[in-house]
């Protein structure tokens, strides 16, 4: 009996040690994660707008993106063994193409936008998307707000309002670029949970990427990929063969911090509790407006920083309320199969 009775303080010690290294473990990876996350998200967007500022071709940022996620991806899928799906011809003309197209305008809107206006507005005005999601679930899924997803939607349309009162940068289009990205965003996050089903998120990103990158090859190419292979693009601009280099390795490495902050991302999420993927979200475009005040030498007045915050801050309050709320229904729902009902409708990271 003493034996044993000695024994069993040993297994406790064994299996509080084990679970302290798995602590450690995650602990470890999520940093690691939630670096290699704003890190890239940063870089993608200050390497966007510096190769824009010399380079003003959004059309070659976007297939750049999609020829690097289509390169990349498939082989992090084989190195990871992750199995490639198939999908029906249905799939593809009710559910993938739609959405194709809907990434396609949302990525090359993106672009523009960054021609346009300064990273940091750019940003805040992306903030709107809880606005567009809460306008198209409506309409598209029928889908009814409470009272408190109206109310944290003020702060939000309040802060890009003066965002936009006191840019010292300001350009129309550049705002109407931004709104319709912001718009494409939700109807793509939307879309997919319509009419897509359970289909995970690489797969899906893959896809949809092909399907982009051919559909968009042809009119790339006769816009401003054959001037930049064959004509006199650089030389027009007064670029030189060096400078040219210098653009297409950051251009390339702008693709790449595309394609590593979205399979961050969503490896995030698949470890934390919505709310804490909200919080770091958040946080993550609070850093990306931030580095790239700071990299571009940007001034920003005080009413300027005061409508970034209180449209950030919204977005934090929304996404907040939006996930107590569908933890609230999932109390009064039959326990078959919960995993997801926590999750907001408008995490859309994979875009």
């Amino acid at each position: 009996m003493m034996k044993k009775s000695r024994s069993v303080p040993a297994r406790l010690d064994d299996r509080t040690s084990q679970s302290r290294s798995l602590f450690s473990r995650t602990t470890i990876r999520l940093i690691v994660l939630l670096i290699l996350w704003f890190s890239s998200s940063s870089f993608q967007n200050i390497w966007g707008k510096a190769v824009l500022k010399k380079l003003p071709n959004p059309m070659t940022l976007t297939m750049a993106q999609f020829s690097v996620i289509n390169v990349v991806l498939p082989m992090l899928m084989t190195l990871w063994n992750k199995r490639r799906r198939t999908f029906t011809r249905r799939q593809y003309v009710t559910g993938l193409i739609p959405l194709s197209m809907l990434k396609l305008l949302g990525s090359l809107s993106s672009f523009l936008t960054l021609l346009k206006v300064p990273v940091s507005y750019a940003h805040t005005v992306k903030a709107l998307m809880p606005l567009s999601s809460v306008v198209l679930s409506r309409i598209i899924l029928k889908e009814h707000h409470s009272w408190r997803i109206y109310a944290c939607l003020v702060p939000i349309i309040l802060g890009v309002i003066l965002a936009s009162k006191t840019e010292l940068e300001f350009n129309l289009s550049g705002l109407l670029a931004a709104l319709a990205s912001t718009a494409l965003l939700s109807s793509q996050t939307i879309f997919s949970k319509k009419f897509m089903g359970k289909i995970d998120h690489l797969n899906l990103l893959l896809v949809c990427s092909r399907i982009a990158a051919l559909m968009f090859l042809p009119l790339w190419f006769y816009s401003e990929g054959y001037g930049l292979l064959f004509g006199t693009t650089f030389e027009d601009l007064g670029i030189s063969s060096f400078s040219a280099n210098e653009i297409v390795l950051m251009l390339l490495a702008a693709s790449l911090c595309n394609c590593v902050q979205t399979i961050a991302a969503f490896t995030f999420l698949s470890l934390v509790p919505p709310v804490t993927y909200s919080v770091a979200n958040v946080s993550k475009r609070v850093v990306v407006i931030t580095l790239s005040i700071v990299y571009f030498g940007q001034s920003a007045t005080t009413l300027n920083v005061l409508g970034m915050a209180s449209a950030i801050s919204g977005v934090g309050l929304y996404n907040y309320v939006k996930i107590w709320e569908n933890k609230q229904k999932a109390k009064f729902r039959l326990p078959t199969n919960t995993a997801g009902t926590s999750r907001p409708t408008d995490l859309n990271i994979w875009l």
